[in-house]
């Protein structure tokens, strides 16, 4: 086929296959000055109509020839059918012609946003794996594609209710590096909770448990949630109001309009149906049971509690989360008392 055969038969701008063939990433041979691609190897190599072969097919769409030629030796050692591309454009283009098994995707492109791309080839492969290369993890474009979630990265915690539970878990998460947001009622009570931690972490700089200057940085890393609207870029949000199903489930109703979509929200009740509690939010998917033992900082044991719509991605994100306070973790059913 000609350049311009190719084109059509791939729905891909002219320049691209051009830049492709340039590049050694489409079948194509020199014949009388002109380019020439084969379409038997076309189909085989790169659009996989050869299923005998069952070779995955990753895309890669990054800008920097280094990466690029990186991504290429990695790729084809690993035995993966690739396709590497330095545009948006170009990967949306061949998302629209053929299905690949996995997306390498930087979020800095000449042509379109990282963000609008990952967000089209979401709408085009709901299903497709897109891991995103980035150097800059707080970049205002990575947030929009978290927020796009599900995902499983955890950063900043949401904690409602100040009272013991509350600050217990405030206590041993601001300590394991993530920053913590606590709502309650009362601003009083919130006063009452950053007291109590800096009294209890205190002690543990007596005993050599941490160093002062770990305590310091972990009350710097709490703050007051005034309303659920302060809770809006959390990645987590526990639930540690008083054992009442119905005031549970009335907080979860108001709570959830609040979050982004990739917001995971679990609750540390010791008895209460997880499922059921889940079935009062938006996400139930994205819910899950996280019980902590009292006091937190000095009980080892955590259960969690999956519903019957908890995802296994949940249920993975919120073990590391767990496995991250160096706490021991018991896997229950929901059932009434569950284990503990």
């Amino acid at each position: 086929m000609t350049v311009k055969e190719t084109a059509e038969y791939l729905r891909i701008p002219l320049p691209t296959v051009y830049y492709l063939v340039q590049r050694g990433q489409l079948p194509a041979v020199q014949i009388g000055g002109r380019w020439r691609i084969k379409r038997s190897l076309l189909d085989r190599d790169v659009l996989r109509k050869d299923e005998e072969s069952g070779q995955p097919t990753v895309l890669v769409v990054d800008d920097d020839p280094a990466l690029q030629a990186l991504f290429k030796q990695f790729l084809k050692k690993a035995g993966f059918g690739r396709l590497v591309v330095g545009s948006g454009s170009e990967a949306i283009a061949l998302a629209k012609k053929q299905k690949f098994d996995f997306v390498f995707l930087d979020l800095k492109l000449p042509d379109i946003p990282g963000d609008e791309v990952y967000s089209q080839l979401k709408q085009i492969h709901p299903d497709l794996p897109i891991v995103v290369i980035t150097g800059y993890p707080d970049s205002e474009i990575l947030s929009r594609i978290l927020s796009l979630g599900p995902v499983t990265v955890i950063k900043k915690i949401g904690i409602i209710g100040a009272g013991q539970m509350g600050n217990g878990i405030a206590h041993v998460v601001a300590l394991s590096g993530y920053d913590v947001a606590i709502s309650d009622l009362k601003r009083e009570a919130y006063d009452k909770a950053m007291a109590i931690m800096q009294k209890n972490m205190t002690r543990q700089v007596t005993k050599g448990l941490i160093k002062d200057a770990d305590m310091q940085t972990a009350l710097k890393r709490v703050s007051y949630a005034p309303d659920f609207a302060a809770f809006g870029d959390t990645d987590l949000v526990i639930e540690a109001a008083t054992e009442d199903e119905a005031v549970k489930r009335k907080i979860f109703a108001a709570l959830c309009p609040h979050l982004k979509k990739s917001a995971m929200v679990a609750s540390n009740t010791s008895s209460i149906s997880i499922t059921r509690l889940a079935a009062s939010t938006d996400r139930p998917e994205r819910f899950i049971g996280i019980h902590f033992m009292n006091p937190v900082p000095l009980m080892q044991l955590v259960e969690l509690i999956r519903g019957i719509a908890t995802e296994d991605e949940t249920f993975n994100a919120s073990r590391k989360f767990v496995e991250s306070l160096s706490k021991t973790i018991a896997v229950s059913e929901d059932f009434p008392a569950f284990i503990v």
